[in-house]
């Protein structure tokens, strides 16, 4: 089998101290699988958070720890948690496949193995955990499609969570099973996803719409359908449902389609209620919030008009819970600020603490954010290239917009993160050499110096100084990068240096295209850039941003001289706490 063929297999790693063991399993499952071996539980950890095989087929008596122990310690490391393991073992009462079982085994093979059951239970076992990824995959696309949504419109991914909460608690007290309730609460985030259809000068926009405006955003109902298209997932059903029929009335009177009463799906009429409800109770850009009282007044009131009559009783019965969805996620709650207390605040100390909690939460929003991005990032593209043949043009353009919104976010939610880092890891403070730790930076950067023809003066050696040389690398890498990247001239220079003062100033100054003096604050900010997204290397706008944080976490402050066609000069200083 060639290399190319052979990288296409799933990986199974076989643990056993005797070695004619594995010769035996290697002659069963060589031909349709890529084979990793282990004589001992300690190998076995190590080659499983390496390699992240597919499926382990696990002995239970090994030479430095049981199976039993090792399945353990696989199971509590989030890098191979989701790794399948099944036991091969002599040993087979039943005291020994029920402990099995309890630390995360999901099936036994009994010694002298039979080939034919060994490659039936390994391909049954890895068929559903590519069925439970499919759903997962599923379900993080019901759930970053609706946030990019949310994403593009001016609301905030806490109303898709409140939201499909009610629709749940909802559907719950209209006698939905647990399953189907589930299933309506993970598409109804769907509801919005058409919006990524209209126009952004219609649907941000901050006045009254026309009436011409109105026809195009009442489109995005049947957009959201399009878009979901039919498929046989009871997930990806309802939330085209959903998509379709949220903005239907009781009365008739709704969009898209006009329908009426019971003619309605019962999962639109549902979630017509939650999003209504929850629209009039949290500050949009357009109104204040409404106190839970009127917005119930008010689905009282539309019962029978917008609202299914019969819905509106259920969802006042419920109330207590309802409330408790939405004060669990509150907008305001999405960062905790302080209080303000009765005697003379110190304002310098409520803005740490507001800016050490928004860093926090930045970091966590982000950090939680990417598995699933991905996710939704690699599906779409599956859909994409599996189903192109079958897709109209503008359901392929639709798709090309959510993987591109998709990369944007990314891009986006790995510079937050960074961002977020450089605010949050803890100082690492001892005695650099800066020539040492300079030159490994240019080394790092060598591709990118010769290709751009580049050259790097340093007049005299650089001090040594007390610092976090992780993030001072950070700091001379994005200031060294810049240098060079925004510089048209034929010969390009950038020069490091320090001046001597009560702390050195260090600087790098280069012979580019330099920055207009009203606009030296603002490049500091985060995803703000001057040139278009493609120009100059391209990139998120954040670099000198996570610069600035990394020096001020080192007790330092940054600054520049700039004249525009000739070329800027960043001074830094690091002063950090011993």
């Amino acid at each position: 089998m060639n290399s190319s063929a052979q990288s296409q297999l799933k990986t199974l790693l076989l643990v056993d101290d005797e070695p004619t063991n594995l010769h035996a399993m290697k002659q069963i499952l060589q031909n349709d699988y890529r084979l990793l071996f282990a004589l001992n539980g300690i190998n076995a950890i190590e080659i499983s958070k390496e390699q992240k095989p597919d499926m382990i087929l696990l002995d239970v008596m090994l030479p430095d720890m049981s199976g039993f122990e090792a399945c353990v310690i696989l199971k509590q490391n989030p890098r191979t948690t989701k790794i399948p393991v099944i036991f091969v073992t002599s040993m087979s009462d039943f005291v020994d496949e029920a402990h099995g079982f309890e630390v995360g085994a999901v099936d036994y093979i009994a010694k002298p193995v039979n080939p034919s059951i060994v490659k039936a239970r390994v391909a049954t076992h890895l068929s559903l955990v590519l069925a439970e990824q499919l759903q997962d995959s599923r379900l993080q696309i019901i759930q970053r499609l609706g946030r990019a949504a949310e994403f593009k419109d001016n609301e905030t991914g806490l109303h898709v969570i409140r939201m499909s909460h009610y629709s749940k608690l909802l559907a719950l007290a209209a006698g939905f099973t647990k399953q189907a309730a589930e299933n309506l609460l993970n598409a109804a985030p769907m509801h919005d996803v058409g919006k990524i259809g209209i126009p952004d000068n219609i649907l941000l926009k901050p006045a009254k719409l026309t009436e011409a405006e109105w026809v195009i955003m009442r489109r995005h109902p049947a957009i959201g359908a399009e878009i979901m298209g039919d498929h046989d997932s009871p997930l990806l059903q309802d939330a085209c449902t959903i998509a379709l029929t949220h903005h239907e009335k009781w009365d008739g009177s709704g969009y898209p389609n006009k329908l009426k009463g019971k003619d309605i799906p019962l999962i639109g009429r549902i979630v017509a209620i939650a999003d209504v409800f929850d629209a009039l109770t949290t500050v949009r850009p357009y109104k204040k919030a409404w106190s839970v009282e009127d917005a119930v007044a008010y689905l009282q009131r539309e019962a029978g008009k917008h609202f299914d009559p019969e819905l509106i009783p259920l969802f006042v019965g419920i109330l207590p819970a309802i409330i408790e969805v939405k004060e669990r996620w509150a907008e305001e709650k999405a960062v905790s600020l302080p209080k303000p207390p009765e005697k003379e605040p110190d304002l310098q100390l409520l803005l740490d603490r507001s800016n050490s909690e928004l860093e926090a939460f930045a970091y966590i929003v982000s950090h939680d954010l990417q598995e699933p991005l991905r996710g939704i990032s690699n599906f779409t593209q599956f859909i994409h290239d599996g189903a192109s043949e079958k897709l109209a043009p503008q359901q392929l353009r639709w798709l090309d917009t959510v993987m591109s919104l998709t990369e944007r976010m990314n891009c986006q939610i790995d510079t937050l993160l960074q961002y977020s880092r450089a605010a949050q890891q803890p100082l690492m403070v001892q005695t650099v050499d800066l020539n040492e730790l300079v030159s490994s930076v240019l080394d790092d950067l060598s591709v990118l110096i010769k290709k751009t023809n580049t050259q790097i003066e340093i007049p005299r050696p650089l001090p040594s100084v007390n610092c976090d040389p992780t993030r001072s690398v950070v700091v001379f890498e994005n200031l060294i990068t810049n240098a060079i990247m925004y510089n048209e001239q034929p010969e390009k220079r950038v020069e490091i240096g320090y001046r001597e003062s009560d702390l050195p100033i260090f600087f790098v100054r280069d012979n580019g295209i330099g920055i207009a003096e009203k606009f030296q604050e603002v490049i500091f900010e985060i995803f703000r850039r001057l040139h278009n997204r493609d120009e100059y290397g391209g990139g998120m706008g954040a670099g000198l941003t996570i610069t600035r944080k990394h020096i001020q976490r080192q007790g330092g402050r940054m600054w520049l001289e700039s004249i525009p066609s000739q070329g800027s000069t960043f001074h830094f200083t690091l002063n950090p706490d011993p």
